[in-house]
């Protein structure tokens, strides 16, 4: 009767070498089931290729496993080796050159890892959704993918329990919606479930179709059902955001502009004496819904110690050099601030490049947060003649820079047709766009008369710009470049500082100037032949009109039709907040610290989920710890034997399920205290024909066979005893699939 009882259970156990031979199917299994659940993550991530950055350390993290599994039969071997290439990955992709043969950690690495680490966690606290992924949040992402594969391969394939698998993955599908739930993905959750019943299915293509369905049914109701639980995170970048991600410069421009403080963003000094206006990035695509960089197009080759010479500029326009020796404060920026034209940068730490078309400077390892550097630039000195002459001439180079949408509001067009009535050329057109904006029919504000997409640089919003002639530096600046291309002017958009306040004469007696976060603008560049890219400023009461711009200024032309349409506006302007008039706290904040206040970072929940896997994992050790208290406490023979059962499977000892309490003393004699065993087991055979607890024992005894137990097992299955007990886990394992391990230490005794 017992034998039939039996049966069932021999039948379930798999062949050691059909699991050898399965494992790289496993592997292969999970790597397509982490680059599934991996998709969950595009919600929140701008762009695709970090996917193939996590697929490549996925990679790396399962190859160096699956190899040392064929090469070796200690257990905790591959998993310590994946955790080595895991490692050398990260120190190869991101601080190779500080690094011994490229991946052995020099003096400098621990210093650049560190530097990332810090760029990614205000990176994170700063940025809007969906986020660039800039060098700092990949860094984070490499590290956290690959502890999540390793984890995952260790559950699955070293501990024979893949359906465990699924608990480092729920962390990859859950991000999303511990951000904001409504940012989670049904497709993405259905993608990663079928990753994960495959590779269950490859576990046990026999017996594990149900099982596995069942559990991943259980998988995807937790992911969807555990962040309904937990406070939301709203999903918005704080106040310089957009300088963070560069995903809209000028989003979180007026998002600064309005706030109630001013942050110092840099100091700086010329050899001059004058002040400069200090360029971040320019936007030169206009799709009609917004401006927008152009794709970068960086070379290694573009290193900053030596510029370009500025495209369209020839030798006949007078130049001056100028020197700018720049120290930047807590600005969170992935381009450099620097003045238009540059010529070479000294100082930086890390790698910085140069981008072909706008010279914009940034850099794939480092942030501007406390550089220290200096700029050799060139002042530009065109006359208005030189600027008259280059007439209406486009090279077929800027023809990019004039294309706007067919369905452009006809206000406008019609309104820069009006403005330029009667002016011969596109210098003369620039000047009288330029003079209408800073007419008395417009005023600067920067609180919002559009109530939607106010801040926004599309055609609808300069249109209602140009009705309620109102705003800010974003939609004057915006306005004058949609209407000079509809003029035939090819026009971008710059987003920067302006020259910022007088704060004091250092001690070689040159002018140091202060820039803060109200300082951030934006402005035309418009281009003329063989003169380049010149600026403009439209924006009343800021910033300095160059000369060559300044009707006040003898040759410069005046333009006749703008004073007549500001006469003839009926338009009344929002009421005017003066930017400069905001008071400056006397301990100034980081930028947008008020919303960061308010919102929890994404990296704490990241950090929040870790820990959670770590409870998880730690919690049958817990568990393990206070039962075990209770059968020490409770004196019963039965209990104290059953103990001493469980921590010989702790400590990997396997003992058949029908052994008697005399066969199980005389094989663990070897191990454990006899005199104190022989008690013990003398005890629970006095019970066996008695009734149940009538047999006390001794809690020393059973105390002296625990530490027996321990103390002579291998250093790392005593390690694994106390902080995973195979005991416990076999129970929980048994839940969720057949594995040979929860059947195991039925088994054999070794």
């Amino acid at each position: 009767m017992f034998g039939t009882e039996r049966e069932p259970r021999a039948k379930a156990t798999i062949d050691p070498i059909q699991l050898r031979r399965a494992e790289p199917r496993l592997s292969l299994a999970l790597f397509i089931a982490i680059m599934l659940a991996c998709t969950a993550l595009h919600v929140l991530l701008e762009g695709g290729g970090w996917w193939f950055e996590m697929a490549v350390v996925t990679a790396v993290v399962l190859g160096a496993a699956a190899l040392v599994r064929r090469l070796a039969r200690w257990r905790p071997l591959p998993s310590l080796v994946a955790l080595l290439a895991l490692a050398a990955y990260v120190v190869l992709r991101f601080a190779g050159d500080t690094a011994l043969l490229l991946v052995i950690p020099g003096s400098g690495t621990v210093e650049r890892i560190g530097r990332l680490t810090e760029a990614a966690l205000e990176s994170i606290r700063t940025q809007a959704i969906p986020a660039v992924v800039d060098s700092g949040i990949l860094l984070l992402l490499v590290a956290g993918v690959g502890a999540i594969t390793l984890i995952a391969d260790l559950l699955a394939i070293g501990l024979r329990a893949p359906a465990a698998a699924g608990i480092p993955l729920l962390g990859l599908l859950i991000a999303p919606a511990l951000t904001d739930f409504d940012l989670s993905d049904g497709f993405a959750f259905a993608l990663a479930a079928a990753g994960y019943l495959w590779l269950l299915f490859a576990a046990r293509p026999q017996r594990g179709i149900p099982i596995s369905i069942l559990t991943g049914a259980l998988a995807i109701v937790a992911a969807l059902v555990v962040p309904l639980a937990l406070p939301p995170v709203v999903a918005e970048g704080s106040g310089t955001g957009a300088f963070a991600t560069g995903v809209n410069p000028t989003i979180d421009l007026g998002k600064d502009l309005r706030a109630n403080s001013a942050a110092t963003a840099l100091t700086y000094s010329t050899q001059s004496g004058a002040s400069h206006y200090l360029r971040l990035v320019t936007l030169e695509k206009f799709t009609g819904s917004a401006w927008a960089p152009d794709r970068p197009q960086q070379h290694r080759s573009n290193r900053v110690r030596s510029f370009p010479d500025p495209v369209g500029l020839s030798s006949d326009i007078r130049t001056t050099r100028e020197v700018t020796h720049i120290t930047m404060g807590r600005l969170q920026s992935p381009w450099l601030p620097l003045p238009y034209p540059t010529s070479s940068v000294t100082g930086l730490w890390g790698h910085w490049y140069w981008e072909s078309a706008s010279l914009a400077v940034s850099s794939p390892d480092a942030g501007v947060e406390n550089q220290i550097y200096e700029a050799t630039s060139l002042v530009l000195h065109p006359t208005p003649r030189e600027l008259s002459d280059a007439g209406s001439v486009v090279p077929s180079s800027m023809s990019a820079y004039l294309a706007l949408p067919s369905n452009l509001p006809s206000i406008i067009s019609d309104t820069a047709q009006k403005v330029t009535a009667g002016e011969s050329g596109s210098y003369a057109r620039a000047v009288a766009l330029q003079e209408y904006f800073r007419s008395d029919a417009f005023q600067y504000s920067v609180d919002a008369p559009v109530k939607d997409g106010y801040d926004g640089t599309g055609m609808d919003v300069i249109a209602k710009f140009l009705e309620v002639k109102s705003g800010y530096c974003v939609h004057f600046a915006s306005a004058m470049a949609v209407m000079a291309r509809s003029l035939g002017i090819p026009a971008r958009v710059a987003v920067g500082f302006q020259g910022g306040t007088v704060m004091d004469a250092g001690a070689s007696g040159q002018t140091n100037y202060r820039v803060t976060s109200q300082d951030l603008h934006a402005w035309p560049e418009l281009y003329f032949d063989r003169v380049g890219w010149v600026p403009f400023e439209p924006t009343p009461g800021r910033g300095i009109v160059p000369s060559y711009a300044d009707v006040a200024v003898p040759g410069v032309p005046a333009p006749a039709s703008p004073a007549q349409l500001a006469a003839g506006s009926s338009a009344t302007p929002a009421p005017s907040v003066a930017n400069d008039h905001r008071p400056i706290l006397p301990k100034e904040a980081a930028f947008g610290a008020g919303a960061a206040a308010k919102d929890l970072s994404v990296w704490g929940w990241w950090i929040g989920i870790l820990v959670l896997l770590l409870a998880l994992l730690l919690a049958p050790a817990a568990v393990r710890v206070v039962a075990r208290a209770g059968r020490v406490r409770s004196g019963t023979a039965g209990e104290a034997w059953r103990e001493v059962m469980l921590t010989a499977q702790d400590v990997g000892l396997r003992l058949p399920a029908t052994i008697t309490p005399r066969e199980a003393a005389f094989a663990l004699a070897p191990a454990a205290d006899g005199e104190h065993l022989s008690r013990l087991r003398a005890a629970v055979e006095r019970e066996s024909y008695g009734r149940a607890g009538t047999a006390e024992v001794d809690s020393t005894d059973l105390r002296a066979v625990i530490d027996r137990l321990l103390a002579g097992a291998e250093p790392h299955r005593r390690a694994l005893a106390r902080f995973a007990p195979r005991s416990t886990w076999s129970r929980i394992l048994r839940l969720f699939s057949r594995s040979d391990e929860a059947h195991g230490s039925r088994g054999v005794f070794r």
